[in-house]
């Protein structure tokens, strides 16, 4: 018996790179908090730390 794969992938962005871009978003306006708080979440589902995906996104931003 072959199992054929019925689901096809959902179309444009992950869910981690809607987050990314969220975060990417609140530091360019100023929102510290908010960026914090999206970095938590990024962080979780990545498995990683708040601190670290700040820091990613400070450099994807460009204002580090």
């Amino acid at each position: 018996m072959k199992l054929d794969y019925t689901h096809s992938p959902t179309k444009g962005k992950s869910i981690i790179e809607k987050i990314q871009d969220a975060l990417d978003e609140e530091l360019s306006t100023g929102d510290n908090t908010r960026a914090e708080g999206m970095a938590h979440a990024l962080g979780i589902l990545r498995g990683s730390s708040e601190s670290y995906e700040l820091g990613k996104a400070l450099e994807r931003t460009e204002l580090a």
